[in-house]
């Protein structure tokens, strides 16, 4: 899926879901009354599994990106001005690589974890948001290397987590 523009959808612009080799680049997701790029139940295929790369996601009433029971790759995106979290990783099954994304204005947190997913999150630039810049619930992990985490209402929240911060 390359080069899409996707505006006002009712429901999220584009889901992924089952086992699949799938990318998902250079499209622009705009106003979604959902979630703009939704990720889940969507192992690897075979092929390198599931890709996100190059997309811009902004305006959506809930997360840019969810990531749920999946292990994508989600690469130089911009997620920005959602009225919710601009990336969401949920799920026990999650282990997604986020690298070179800007996450920004969006409505609450920036990064949220949750329900023991375990994010690689590198080399992001996480700013603006409303909320904490990278929110990690209880039973969320993670792996934060070398991010630009800046000017975030509240910062970075960790709850009772697992955490590996590495720079």
């Amino acid at each position: 899926m390359v080069g899409n523009a996707f505006n006002n959808t009712g429901l999220s612009a584009v889901e992924i879901t089952g086992p699949a080799d799938v990318t998902v680049v250079r499209n622009t997701v705009k106003g979604s009354k959902a979630g703009g790029i939704y990720v889940h139940d969507a192992e690897d295929g075979g092929g390198g599994g599931v890709i996100v790369e190059a997309n811009v996601v902004s305006g959506c009433r809930l997360a840019g990106i969810e990531v749920k029971d999946s292990s994508p790759s989600v690469l130089g995106n911009t997620v920005s001005d959602n009225s919710s979290v601009g990336v969401l990783v949920r799920g026990r099954l999650s282990y997604p690589v986020l690298s070179r994304n800007k996450v920004l204005a969006n409505g609450l947190a920036g990064l949220e974890v949750r329900e023991r997913a375990d994010p690689e999150v590198k080399e992001n630039t996480i700013a603006d948001n409303q909320g904490c810049g990278v929110h990690l619930h209880a039973n969320g992990r993670g792996k934060l290397v070398r991010n630009s985490i800046l000017r975030n209402k509240r910062g970075a929240v960790v709850d009772e987590v697992t955490l590996t911060a590495s720079s």
